[in-house]
């Protein structure tokens, strides 16, 4: 009698994946906070994005298309990242954002498949659940980062933006980081508040997508403990 082989889900071969990235994301939001000058907060901000995507890679290495799918989006952001003066600071921030949401989306794609494929509740499982969600507010945040680059003025913000470009840009990744996970947990403190009726459609269809997010997670992992329990019941 043969035995059949289970599919090989994310992070079967990559020990640790989640658990990682779990802490790569947590990080991104507090490391930069340490720093009181904008230029090592900057840096320090570009390098936990930098250290998300590369645990991203490692999610995936053992997917050899996957993989280079992955490496031809992350090299052209990691350029942009560091070498911001290859282009006009507007088109270094359009195409960094647009290629982040890219490959954000990409990779949520195999942590959402590996949510609603696995069949037993796991630490990789819950950890999987809590990268999803903080991606969604990533996704945002350059979203917002776009809208306010294209449309000045879209946002009002409660302390002056500064004039620098190169500080501007990290003034509007760290507000809009905040803004993107109240906005994601429907906090709302107000602080940061959408003026245009395109930025606030944007702000509603996070929130929106945060509560739907949610609810569809609640329900897959009671209805995997429910059908693990039924299974464990002897027979």
């Amino acid at each position: 009698m043969t035995s059949i082989e289970e599919p090989r889900h994310l992070v079967t071969e990559p020990k640790f994946g989640f658990a990682f990235l779990l802490f790569c994301l947590i990080a991104s939001l507090l490391v930069p906070a340490y720093f009181e000058s904008q230029i090592e907060g900057h840096v320090a901000l570009r390098l936990m994005l930098s250290l998300i995507l590369l645990a991203n890679l490692y999610l995936i290495a053992y997917q050899l298309r996957e993989l280079v799918v992955g490496i031809i989006l992350v090299v052209p952001i990691l350029v942009a990242n560091w070498w911001s003066g290859l282009l006009p600071l507007q088109w270094t921030v359009y195409i960094a954002s647009a290629l982040y949401i890219l490959f954000l989306c990409y990779i949520s794609f195999f942590i959402l498949r590996f949510i609603f494929e696995t069949e037993r509740i796991s630490l990789d499982m819950i950890f999987a659940a809590i990268c999803l969600y903080l991606y969604i507010g990533l996704i945002w945040m350059f979203i917002y980062i776009i809208t306010e680059v294209s449309r000045p003025g879209s946002f009002s913000f409660a302390t002056e933006l500064p004039g620098d470009p190169e500080s501007l840009v990290h003034s509007l990744r760290s507000n809009f980081s905040y803004f993107s996970y109240v906005t994601l947990s429907t906090l709302g403190y107000g602080d940061v508040t959408p003026l245009t009726r395109f930025a606030r459609a944007w702000a509603i269809l996070e929130a929106l997508a945060g509560q739907f997010y949610l609810t569809l997670v609640v329900a897959r992992l009671i209805g995997l403990a429910i059908a693990n329990r039924r299974n464990d019941l002897p027979r």
